[in-house]
């Protein structure tokens, strides 16, 4: 791991925010997070450091850095710097970061991203840079530009289009241009839409459909979606990691205030795999055992399904305050397979947390999990965060 690396880049970014904090004697804000995760097979952890005035919000600085997992050296995920107008005017970023702009395909890099609004009127971002690699390192002739231009609707919604390109070693690795829109021209309706277009290939890379429709305690939504890996962002759900990702899909959900405290939801989609038909079902329910929702208490059942495959799961959740700056949290989940081949006739996974905040910028938790599915037939993690906040000023 580079460590001279990631030190240089964070202590810009915290040197650029004490700076402006010397300079404007403005109060300032900043937090550490520190996450270890212990595992059957090898450690691992995480650094996340945030830094912000809290008055005037000018400048705020971030860095999230992947600490390694045994053999596999850590690196730094993002490191940058935001001078962001305290009236939404327009922000600069600088350094590592994820640009995602409209309806183009997300990239991380390390460069630049500036924004200027003009309130009531048009946005234009335009961003550049090199695509991440590995521990800093570098290709020769490896860069990325792109752009977002959106334009409000008199307050009923907004429209954009925007562009984005990638060399590699100096050849176009890939192309896209994006329309994104989104329309809400009564109180009860919303709708959205996104297309994206390889300019290369001309095809379609991703696109989104959603229209919803509010009516007392209840909303209805219909989603369609069509999209590419390039277009995916990892899940950590056992849901999804036991899914297959779908190329195409459509459904509708339904959520019910059935009262006060109780949620219910329920989604209903079906999708092309591979060409193939399949589906997932769902429903959940979350009941509030306090009016702010610090306790509650949650179900969810789920099936889902492919012509060769299949699997049908339970999951449940409870979260309560035990005493004053003390929380336990639990959730199981059981999926059971339709063919179990060999690989178990039941995937249990389950996590126990507790919470602990003995000083109020001070919050401490630690846990366990413990799972079994197709890929381990037994595996178990200690999970530990570590969260600490700093205020200062005159």
């Amino acid at each position: 791991m580079r460590a001279r690396g990631i030190g240089k880049i964070s202590a810009l970014a915290l040197a650029a925010l004490l700076y402006s904090r010397a300079a404007e004697a403005d109060p300032y804000r900043l937090r550490a997070d520190v996450y270890a995760f212990g595992s059957t097979s090898v450690p691992a952890g995480l650094v996340v450091l945030s830094g912000q005035h809290r008055a005037t919000s000018w400048v705020s600085a971030e860095a999230l850095v992947w600490m390694g997992s045994g053999e596999a050296t850590g690196d730094v995920l993002t490191a940058n710097v935001r001078l962001r107008d305290p009236e939404g005017r327009g922000e600069v970023r600088l350094g590592r970061m994820l640009t995602w702009a409209g309806a183009v395909r997300p990239l991380p890099m390390d460069g630049a991203s500036v924004l200027g609004r003009i309130p009531g009127g048009p946005t234009l971002q335009v961003f550049g840079g090199v695509p991440v690699e590995p521990q800093f390192g570098a290709r020769a002739y490896d860069w990325a530009v792109g752009s977002h231009l959106s334009q409000t609707l008199g307050g009923v919604g907004s429209v954009g289009i925007s562009y984005l390109q990638r060399r590699t070693e100096g050849n176009m690795a890939f192309q896209e241009i994006g329309f994104d829109a989104a329309l809400s021209p009564f109180k009860w309706v919303d709708s959205a839409a996104s297309l994206a277009l390889d300019l290369l290939r001309a095809s379609v890379n991703n696109a989104r459909m959603s229209v919803a429709i509010r009516t007392g305690p209840a909303r209805f939504e219909l989603f369609g979606i069509r999209r590419t890996p390039a277009h995916l962002l990892p899940a950590t759900s056992l849901f999804a990691a036991l899914g297959d990702v779908a190329t195409a899909q459509a459904g509708l959900t339904l959520a019910v205030k059935a009262f006060p405290r109780l949620d219910v939801w329920g989604t209903s989609a079906f999708e092309s795999i591979a060409g193939d038909l399949g589906g997932s079902q769902s429903l959940n329910a979350t009941l509030r055992l306090d009016d702010r929702g610090d306790g509650a208490v949650g179900l969810e059942l789920r099936r889902q399904w492919a012509p060769d495959s299949g699997w049908t799961a339970a999951r449940g959740m409870l979260r309560l305050p035990l005493v004053e700056r003390l929380r336990f949290a639990t959730e199981l989940e059981a999926a059971v397979p339709d063919s179990p081949d060999g690989r178990g006739d039941v995937w249990p996974w389950g996590l126990v947390a507790l919470s602990y905040a003995p000083v109020p910028r001070l919050d401490v938790t630690a846990g366990v999990e413990a799972s079994a599915s197709p890929t381990y037939k037994s595996s178990i993690t200690a999970i530990a965060r570590a969260s600490m906040t700093w205020e200062g000023g005159r």
